[in-house]
């Protein structure tokens, strides 16, 4: 049996106003997307597209949640967006 280590890309982002902010370009495909919030942030942290960001990332959930995507080609940039200070983390498997 051998096992395959998929590469990841990551961060954290400390938002600084209430403007969208980039975290995953379209042209680095992957198959899940794990966001996670600072749980002592002033507000859910809202994930999306450039032009809308309507997925809450609710602070209250320590464990965050994963995105699994079943087509690379349907991959957007994603964005997100909070109060000033609030954290947010993200790991991107391809």
């Amino acid at each position: 049996m051998s096992i395959t280590l998929k590469p990841f890309v990551g961060g954290t982002v400390t938002l600084s106003d209430t403007d969208p902010v980039q975290i995953l370009a379209g042209s680095s495909p992957v198959h899940q997307l794990w966001v996670g919030a600072k749980a002592d942030n002033s507000a859910d942290i809202l994930l999306g597209d450039e032009t809308s960001q309507n997925m809450p990332v609710q602070s209250s959930n320590p464990r965050g949640f994963v995105i699994k995507f079943e087509d690379l080609l349907d991959i957007n940039t994603f964005y997100v967006k909070g109060e000033s200070g609030d954290v947010l983390y993200w790991r991107a498997w391809r």
